[in-house]
């Protein structure tokens, strides 16, 4: 990762707030009033409870492991949260809204493994280019397999997902209690059935046909609402 050994320290500051630009890190949690965080070659790393603003990215990690970034607010960037290379990390209950220029709320490149759970993205916005890919994507991925990606809500944004040359990613954590998959205010299906293949008469707040991303890639229990984590089966 040449491109990416940079020397930038701390007194670095974005929007008034520090940098942190961290190499070759372990288990180490990063200040909460970071402006900008770039994590590379690390491991065990916790991002938590940072408010993120007016940049091109809030959070990356390049070749990171093992990680943890959860209660992270990314507004007005360009990409809100990116893994690049980067597997086995949990991102939970993140808020990252009002993107700008082409943006992607969560970005999974050549990353595996990794879990995505209980996150809010909205208003990603596209201004695509010509020749360029489409963006102002809620979740973007390439290349990546085995993520899980459930209990998140992507609201108004121009497109929910955008998925490439990724397999074996699963969008949905079954049908059972505190399963389900994700809310997507573009699914246009019903809710007349309910059960596991959603076969039986009755509303469960559960799409009675998946969600596709791809020809690989699909959420089968598309939420009808948003997810919360009061969220029921039933009443």
């Amino acid at each position: 990762l040449p491109g990416l050994i940079n020397d930038v320290d701390a007194s670095n500051t974005v929007c008034g707030k520090p940098i942190y630009y961290w190499i070759d890190q372990h288990n180490k949690t990063v200040p909460s009033d970071g402006g900008l965080v770039l994590l590379v070659s690390c491991s065990g790393m916790t991002v938590r409870d940072l408010n993120i603003s007016s940049n091109l990215v809030g959070v990356a990690l390049y070749e990171t492991t093992d990680s943890v970034i959860e209660d992270v607010s990314v507004t007005e960037c360009a990409n809100g949260i990116a893994l690049v290379g980067s597997n086995n990390t949990l991102i939970n209950d993140c808020f990252v809204t009002d993107g700008v220029y082409w943006s992607t709320g969560m970005f999974l490149h050549t990353s595996s493994n990794n879990t995505l759970t209980g996150n809010t993205i909205s208003n990603m916005v596209n201004q695509q280019q010509p020749g360029q890919p489409p963006m102002g994507a809620g979740i973007a991925i390439f290349m990546g397999r085995g993520n899980r990606i459930y209990h998140n809500n992507f609201v108004n944004d121009t497109v929910s997902s955008s998925v490439s040359y990724s397999i074996e990613n699963v969008f949905d954590n079954g049908y059972v209690q505190n399963g389900f998959g994700n809310y997507w205010s573009d699914y246009s299906g019903d809710d007349l059935f309910w059960g596991a293949y959603q076969n039986m008469t009755g509303e469960d707040r559960i799409g009675d046909t998946p969600y596709v991303l791809d020809a690989n890639n699909k959420d089968n229990y598309p939420l009808m609402l948003p997810w919360t984590s009061r969220f029921a089966l039933y009443d």
